[in-house]
């Protein structure tokens, strides 16, 4: 343990040579220039709403005690000031202000700082810590510009000088970080955790990255790029010193994974010398790499010269192991999985991947079909990571060959064939003469996939397949039983087969055809087919049954030919079930027996009779038409549309071929409620789909007919 003097001498010859090694990283150029008393650059915001804030700033020359860096709320509200001879900071505490320390002369460099941690407020110059106060509360800043230089809210006096290396942090920044980069510009700015901003005057950029805070220049006075004759950084501490470690040694004591590293820090001293040595990298250096495969105590022996004085200290590096332990080695036949497991950690990677079904569990199940080592990376209790690896030797499956897929009719012997192995399983074993030996016979009635598992010389097995198709009975069918109409031919068909021997024989047209025409001898014929197939010789026979149904017999009669004393004719058709008239557009209905028939040119008419059972047979009859006869054109004085069958439309068809100009019906009140010139058509006593009131109605007939014009006008009644 070094007593409190030697160690004051020693922190100040330490930082005496620290602070001369970083004076070669001190630059001449690109310094902000402050050339007339109210000069600045400044940039709008910068509020820092914290109990955490770091300001620092490098200058050369100015006026002792002048504000580098600050931000005013108003006139005299400052939120923060970093001046040369101290820091002062406003929260919702109260305002803060560090003692005045000694001034700086205007032929040196300096670096000061402004730290506040939430409990203190410090300022630093070079490096030491000249002054401190203690603060507390959060900074409440208002928007408003941040100053380099004058600051017109300041209520400052004339401020000339040169500035360089301006930060701001939103964080309270250690000593020994001030003290590293005082005086060297910093790395990868945009990666700096807690940088708010930061200025190196190459520009006006905010080189942190955020442009919203880059600077701007007073109209006059102010320019970048400047630079200064002699840029030493010389140490100034106005004779205060900060006391140095405890011991040489700065690492604390340490618990690292087995096989991983880890660096000793030191403070400066002359020389020195490591034990163990043979787990350091360097037993002389004062930053040694340890990589102790144990826990393992590091002694240091620091000689400083300037005191003639030798320090021994020590550091602990605890190694901890959290070794996992895969399953054990083994051997598998090609194509077999075996079950992995690790005894203990989480968050496992094996590798290689291939053949695992998961290569993130602890217990994957592995099926490589080539040999293969896996590893197996996994946490221990400890955090650390530890790795085991497991050897599957995988033997290869027999070569075997085995016959091919066959069809056979059923019942039919085949012989299965498998070779290449030392023993053989077939399964399913009942229908085969041996299941065991490599050519057993199949006799089977269906379907089967035989399975056959062969035995290699080195014990492991493949199984392959052998599927054995019966060949099903064809699907034999035949177009069945038929009837028919007297006079028609029937076509019989039968079909699955690959020949056909019709019977009778002699009554087909061609007895060995798939398809044939047979002649009916009597009312009802017998027919058979049989039909037979070439591969299995599956056959079989089906009979068929052809009905003969007679045609009807026919007759057609006319109750009178037309002339102008009869302009209609009834026809009437017996001998059948149903009935239909052609020419039928001349008939009231021609899927009547009886119809009636209405031409003014001689026609012949053709009935076509069918009975139930679908047979037809026609007759004619002709109705002849002369002008002879005296007109009758004859209207009914009354109709009752109720659907009787008798009277149910009001009409002109009984006329004959009449050409109508006029056919008209109104109601008592004028209302015309029918109106064609068809003269098939007829009134059904409605009116728009509204059926009509019972009562008189008038009609108008203009038409002419076979014998001349017909005009007619009368009263209807319609009866309900």
């Amino acid at each position: 343990m070094l007593i409190p003097n030697e160690l004051r001498v020693l922190s100040s010859l330490i930082l005496l040579c620290s602070l001369t090694e970083l004076a070669n990283a001190q630059s001449c150029d690109d310094w902000l220039q402050l050339a007339l008393n109210q000069s600045y650059a400044r940039f709008p915001g910068g509020n820092i709403s914290s109990t955490k804030l770091t300001v620092e700033a490098k200058y050369a020359g100015g006026i002792a005690g002048e504000p580098l860096v600050s931000k005013y709320g108003g006139p005299g509200l400052p939120d923060y000031i970093l001046r040369t001879t101290g820091a002062e900071i406003t929260t919702a505490n109260g305002y803060f202000k560090t003692p005045d320390v000694c001034q700086s002369s205007v032929n040196k460099v300096y670096h000061v700082a402004l730290v506040y941690d939430g409990t203190s407020l410090k300022f630093y110059r070079n490096g030491f810590l000249m002054s401190e106060v203690p603060a507390t509360g959060n900074l409440e800043p208002v928007d408003s510009y941040t100053y380099i230089g004058y600051n017109p809210d300041a209520g400052a006096g004339p401020f000339v000088a040169h500035i360089d290396e301006v930060r701001i942090w939103e964080y309270a920044r250690p000593q020994e970080l001030i003290r590293t980069y005082m005086n060297a510009s910093l790395s990868t700015p945009a990666a700096q955790v807690g940088l708010f901003a930061y200025y190196t005057f190459e520009n006006l950029v905010n080189i942190q990255g955020n442009p919203a805070y880059n600077l701007e220049l007073s109209p006059t006075g102010a320019t970048i790029n400047g630079s200064i004759a002699d840029c030493t950084f010389l140490p100034d501490s106005c004779g205060v010193y900060t006391a140095p470690p405890d011991s040489i040694i700065i690492t604390n004591n340490v618990t690292i994974c087995a096989g991983s590293h880890h660096q000793i820090k030191t403070y400066p001293a002359d020389s020195y010398r490591w034990t163990p040595a043979e787990y350091l990298d360097d037993p002389t250096s004062p930053v040694p790499v340890a990589t102790p495969p144990v826990t393992t105590t590091f002694y240091v022996e620091a000689f400083i010269a300037a005191l003639n004085k030798t320090i021994i200290d020590s550091v602990r590096i605890r190694v901890e192991r959290s070794d996992i332990k895969a399953r054990g080695d083994t051997t598998i036949c090609a194509g077999k999985p075996v079950q992995m497991s690790v005894t203990q950690g989480t968050s496992f990677n094996w590798s290689p991947q291939t053949g695992l079904s998961d290569p993130f569990a602890p217990n994957p199940v592995a099926t490589p079909e080539v040999t293969t080592e896996y590893i197996v990376i996994g946490i221990g209790e400890g955090r650390c990571a530890s790795a085991d690896t497991v050897l599957i030797t995988v033997k290869p499956r027999p070569s075997v060959v085995v016959s091919n897929d066959t069809v056979i009719c059923k019942g039919a012997p085949v012989q299965l064939n498998a070779n290449g192995g030392v023993s053989y399983e077939w399964l399913p074993s009942a229908p085969l003469d041996n299941p065991d030996i490599s050519n057993p016979v199949a006799t089977t009635l269906q379907t089967t996939l035989y399975t056959v598992n062969t035995t290699g010389t080195n014990g492991c097995v493949k199984t392959d397949t052998v599927t054995v198709e019966v060949r099903s009975q064809p699907d034999f069918t035949a177009s069945g039983n038929k009837t028919v109409c007297e006079g028609h031919q029937v076509t019989l068909s039968a079909s699955g087969g690959t020949s056909y021997q019709w019977f009778p024989a002699a009554n087909v047209r061609d007895p060995s055809a798939s398809s044939t025409i047979v002649n009916t001898t009597n009312r009802i014929s017998q027919f058979s087919v049989h039909i037979s197939e070439d591969n299995c010789g599956y056959d079989t026979t089906i009979a068929m049954t052809v009905t003969v149904n007679p045609n009807p017999v026919v007759a057609a009669r006319k109750s009178n030919d037309i002339n102008c004393a009869t302009p209609t004719s009834e026809l009437e058709a017996t001998g059948a079930n149903s009935y239909f008239w052609e020419p039928f557009v001349y008939l009231d209905n021609a899927s009547a027996a009886k119809t009636f028939a209405a031409v003014d040119t001689t026609t012949t008419f053709t009935v076509t009779g069918y009975t139930d059972a679908g047979c037809a047979s026609t007759a004619t009859v002709t109705v002849n038409v002369d002008r002879n006869g005296v007109p009758r054109f004859v209207l009914p004085n009354a109709f009752s549309p109720n659907g009787d069958g008798h009277n149910d439309c009001f009409g002109i068809k009984r006329w004959g071929g009449a050409t109508v100009r006029q056919f008209s019906i109104y109601n008592r009140w004028g209302q015309l409620v029918f109106q064609t010139k068809n003269p098939a058509q007829c009134w059904d006593g409605t009116y728009n789909g509204g059926i009509q009131a019972a009562g008189g109605y008038i009609y108008i007939i203009d038409a002419t007919t076979l014998c001349g014009p017909v005009r007619r006008r009368g009263m209807i009644s319609l009866i309900r």
